[in-house]
């Protein structure tokens, strides 16, 4: 049985279901971080060049989730 801690609750995957772009930092070791979610593609590019601006090193990538 799978403990109930680690099933998704429904709130949190119709939430991403309508941020379906997120930022994402990528990490060492083929880690990844989600920073951010949007509805448009057009204001997660946004959000990343302002966040290029004030951390230039960070690695952030755009992707659709479904």
């Amino acid at each position: 049985m799978i403990p109930a801690d680690l099933i998704p609750a429904a709130g949190s995957i119709y939430r991403a279901r309508l941020f379906p772009w997120s930022v994402i930092r990528l990490l060492p070791n083929c880690q990844r971080s989600v920073l951010a979610r949007f509805r448009k593609r057009n204001e997660a590019e946004e959000y990343v060049r302002s966040l290029r601006i004030v951390e230039r090193d960070w690695d952030c990538e755009i992707v659709f989730e479904v």
